[in-house]
C-alpha cells in the first residue's frame, strides 16, 4: 500500500492580497475547492477572485475539472483562474478562466501536445460583496418530504433502467439518468 505522508498546519489561514489594478484576490490550491475552509470562508469575506493551481483528476460523472470549476464560478459569483496540471495517465486536464458571465477554457485529450495552452481572456475586476450571506439558497431548490435518515433496507430496491453504478474515486456510486427539468426522485443502492 503507497503511503505518503500529509502535513496538516496548526491553524488554518485563508490567503488573500489586494491587486494595483483592484479588486482582491485569494487563493485555493487543487481539492480545497471541495471543502468550506479556505473556498467559502473567502467568499464569505467578500473574495471575488480566486486563483486555483490544481492537479485535478477527472472523475465522471460529477468531477470533470471544466464543469465543477465552471459550475463554482457560477453558483459562487466569482472569477476562478483555474490552473491544472496537464498528465494523461492520471487524467488531469481541464484549465479555464471562469468569470459568472463567460468562460475560457481548454480541456486537453489524449494525444494532444503536452505542452499546453496559453488561455486569454477579458476578465472584469468584481466588486467586494460585503456582508455576504453564508447560506444562498437557489431559487430553484425544491423541498422533499422523502429525504430522510431512514435505511434503503426498509424498502424494495427498484433500481430502474436508467439507474447506473459508476466509480468516482474508487467508490461505487447508485446514480440515476435525469430525464426531466424538474421532478422528486429517490437512489437507492439496497444498504
Amino acid at each position: 500500500t503507497l503511503r505518503i505522508p500529509l502535513t496538516r498546519p496548526h491553524s488554518l489561514k485563508s490567503l488573500h492580497l489586494t491587486h494595483l489594478f483592484g479588486g482582491r484576490f485569494g487563493l485555493m490550491i487543487c481539492f480545497d475547492l471541495l471543502f468550506r475552509d479556505p473556498t467559502v470562508t473567502l467568499v464569505e469575506r467578500g473574495v471575488r477572485q480566486l486563483i486555483f493551481p490544481t492537479a485535478w483528476m477527472n472523475a465522471l460523472p460529477l468531477l470533470d475539472s471544466i464543469q465543477f470549476q465552471r459550475a463554482f464560478s457560477l453558483g459562487a459569483n466569482v472569477t476562478l483562474l483555474a490552473a491544472n496540471t496537464r498528465n494523461d495517465g492520471l487524467i488531469m486536464t481541464g484549465s479555464g478562466i471562469f468569470t459568472p458571465f463567460s468562460a475560457t477554457y481548454h480541456h486537453a485529450q489524449e494525444g494532444d501536445p503536452e505542452e499546453g495552452k496559453l488561455l486569454v481572456a477579458r476578465v472584469p475586476v468584481l466588486e467586494e460583496m460585503p456582508g455576504v450571506v453564508a447560506e444562498v439558497q437557489s431559487p430553484s431548490l425544491m423541498a422533499t418530504d422523502h429525504c430522510t435518515t431512514e435505511s434503503c433496507a426498509d424498502h424494495s430496491t427498484d433500481l430502474t433502467s436508467s439507474s447506473f453504478l459508476s466509480y468516482m474515486m474508487h467508490d461505487p456510486f447508485t446514480f440515476v439518468l435525469l430525464n426531466k427539468m424538474e421532478d422528486n426522485l429517490k437512489v437507492c443502492n439496497g444498504t
